[in-house]
């Protein structure tokens, strides 16, 4: 390199906790005992990119609960509402699954309603059991939040075929609640191991009760007007 290049790079780490390290590393060709040398120069600059990370995904969040929020007022189809709450939510969190998973009145199945990064041919065919061995069953036997950092290492339960066949390994899955009713779950899961916050949690949750909520508001229109 001629005396004078400079060059900047951003590394991208994570400690042994998982939590992420950013370092900006700039590189300059300075005089160097008559010749030239390399003047390297490394600084940690995680606490201001995570901050910046966070006001671009609380911003990707106001704008997809805007969204299904004009959707829910609208004349738009369930299935059109749920399947951009799943896109919308798969962008937003940076996951490559997502999916509305609504529970049978038959038995304790979860039918597969919505999904982004699955096959297509599963939706509204799949159904995945919702006992507490599954992740999904778990949420709904908790009413709670389930987060796994990494399925490889899960005790709680088993994590089930198809996630494991979509090769999904950190996930959320949250209950979607109506008033004292479960109604179904929301999942998101990433195909890498991940520490999700909690802001990440409530949106998800956010997203799962607000989509449940227009969903039976539009069940009980449709049967009085029957």
């Amino acid at each position: 390199e001629p005396l004078g290049a400079h060059r900047k790079k951003t590394y991208r780490l994570t400690d042994w906790d998982g939590h992420p390290l950013i370092y900006d590393c700039r590189f300059n060709v300075v005089p160097y005992h008559g010749g030239t040398g390399v003047l390297l120069v490394l600084q940690d600059v995680t606490e201001q990119a995570l901050l910046a990370h966070e006001a671009s995904q609380v911003a990707r969040f106001q704008s997809v609960l805007a969204r299904i929020g004009t959707r829910a007022v609208s004349d738009a189809h369930a299935q059109e509402l749920m399947n951009a709450a799943v896109r919308d939510t798969a962008q937003a969190l940076e996951v490559e699954l997502c999916k509305i998973l609504i529970a049978r009145d038959a038995d304790d199945h979860l039918v597969v309603m919505a999904g982004v990064g699955l096959e297509e041919d599963l939706i509204g065919k799949l159904t995945i059991e919702g006992g507490t061995h599954s992740q999904a069953g778990f949420a709904i036997r908790e009413r709670l939040p389930v987060v796994v950092r990494d399925l490889r290492q899960e005790t709680r339960f088993t994590p089930s075929k198809l996630l494991t066949e979509h090769g999904a390994i950190a996930g959320m899955c949250v209950p979607m609640l109506v008033e004292d009713r479960v109604y179904g779950v929301m999942t998101a899961h990433s195909k890498q191991a991940r520490t999700f916050t909690d802001k990440e949690q409530e949106f998800l949750c956010t997203v799962a009760n607000t989509v449940a909520t227009v969903l039976e508001r539009r069940r009980r229109a449709d049967t009085q007007r029957d």
